[in-house]
């Protein structure tokens, strides 16, 4: 074994730097997306098929790159946001290491379209494997346009670990939701496999991205929350107790505008839902942080998923004291809607309603003219199916007529218990001086019922 100490080839150190920032197809959305963030970009498209595994194409109305620096915008190192070591303590930017496009194009087939302002054309330029290819003019429009093909074609031993197309496209689509929330001024779409699956108008309210993609029942569970300290705002909103999950994928937070993940955050969310919450149930929160970048370091992490605060005993305490003082003095107890007896009527159910084919040998059909009258049971055919104790079958047909109206009606569903219990104290009450041998047919007829052979349906009148 050769101990001597010597410098990598420069093949090795770009594969080496790209497994750090390049994981999996995610991890490419990311870095460009935030890219089209950064050039200040009001509308980014982003394609994926095969999970992003074959074909990533990102798209943005930002300012473009110049000619002059294409290539070496995929150089290590190389970039725009940062020009000193001064600059990472007021970095305000989502990217600023320089490492992404260099370790992109190293594992994966890269075509950049771009065009500025001031250019008069555009310029295409196509890198595979860090080897470029081409770099021709071509008539595009002002943006930036990067299509990744092949992700990890010369890396097989990467590419084998990578889950199924289904599976990296739901991360991808994650992540989408997330910057989506991070960025409302911005206008986001995601296309997978040609189909639109997320996409945001970009007016700038956070609520209606949260009505979007969560619904409803969710966004009206919300309760808003604006709080301020000296350098650090907190505004989004949490959700009431009713909310709970089982794991915490619903606790989103961000710090300028940047989706992290954060121990002093988290803890200070168990804290401040502790009086309200089971054990293992966790809340939804959508909390955007603004701190002054003098108070974070977010140059912790390879992929900036992590950051550490300078005063995080002042962020737990303001947390926890905002977080209560929204949720104490609230109504936090779940609204249940009952329908209102007036809708439970024959007046909402359509006219000239048939039976579906299948309920053509239904034993009858039951008639009514109004609301009020009780609905009549017509014979049509015998049953198909066989019993030796038929003898009583008239009465126990007759005995279903003092089912109430509202229960067995049209197009509201009703679960066969409940209307196994309806028809049970029906037939009770049908005939108090019933001998022993009606009673047993009585309860034949439920069983018959319960097991789905008496099925019938209303036709108006």
């Amino acid at each position: 074994m050769d101990r001597n100490i010597q410098i990598l080839d420069k093949n090795t150190i770009d594969k080496i730097a790209a497994g750090e920032v390049v994981e999996r197809p995610m991890s490419v959305v990311k870095e460009l997306v935030e890219n089209s963030i950064d050039a200040g970009a009001n509308a980014i498209t982003v394609e994926i098929k095969d999970g992003g595994i074959s074909y990533i194409r990102v798209t943005d109305n930002g300012c473009g790159i110049q000619r002059r620096d294409i290539k070496t915008a995929f150089l290590r190192h190389a970039t725009s946001k940062i020009h000193s070591i001064e600059d990472l303590i007021d970095v305000g930017s989502l990217g600023f290491r320089g490492e992404a496009l260099s370790s992109i194009a190293a594992v994966s087939k890269v075509e950049l379209l771009t065009k500025t302002a001031e250019d008069i054309s555009g310029s295409r330029y196509v890198i595979e494997g860090s080897k470029e290819l081409s770099f021709d003019d071509v008539g595009v429009p002002e943006g930036t346009t990067f299509i990744v093909r092949q992700l990890f074609y010369n890396t097989p031993a990467r590419r084998k670990f990578l889950k199924t197309p289904q599976t990296e496209g739901s991360y991808i689509s994650d992540y989408m939701e997330k910057v989506m929330l991070s960025h409302p001024d911005i206008s986001f779409k995601l296309i997978i496999n040609n189909n639109t699956r997320l996409q945001s108008s970009g007016n700038g309210e956070i609520i209606d991205i949260i009505y979007s993609l969560y619904g409803r029942d969710m966004t009206q569970a919300l309760l808003p929350i604006n709080t301020s300290d000296g350098d650090i705002k907190i505004t989004g909103y949490i959700g009431k107790p009713e909310l709970s999950r089982g794991n915490r994928s619903f606790e989103l937070y961000y710090v300028n505008r940047r989706y992290i993940q954060s121990t002093v955050i988290r803890r200070a969310l168990d804290e401040a839902y502790k009086p309200y919450l089971m054990l293992h149930k966790y809340p939804v929160v959508f909390l955007f942080l603004d701190i002054s970048p003098e108070l974070i370091d977010v140059n912790v992490h390879p992929t900036k998923k992590e950051i550490r605060f300078l005063e995080g005993g002042q962020l737990y305490d303001m947390l926890v004291n905002s977080i209560r003082d929204t949720l104490s003095g609230r109504e936090l107890i779940a609204q249940i809607h009952e329908t209102d007896d007036e809708d439970n009527t024959f007046d909402h159910a359509p006219e000239n309603v048939r039976p579906e084919p299948f309920e053509q040998n239904a034993i009858g059909t039951f008639t009514a003219e109004h609301e009020n009258e009780r609905p009549v049971l017509s014979l049509h055919e015998t049953p198909s199916y066989k019993s030796e104790d038929h003898n009583g079958l008239s009465e126990r047909i007759e005995a279903y007529r003092h089912m109430p109206a509202s229960i067995e009606r049209l197009n509201i569903n009703v679960s066969d218990r409940e209307k196994t219990d309806v028809f049970y104290e029906s037939v009770s009450r049908s005939d108090d001086h019933d001998n022993e041998g009606k009673a047993d047919a009585k309860h034949e007829q439920l069983s018959m019922f319960e097991h789905g052979f008496l099925r019938a349906s209303y036709k108006a009148v």
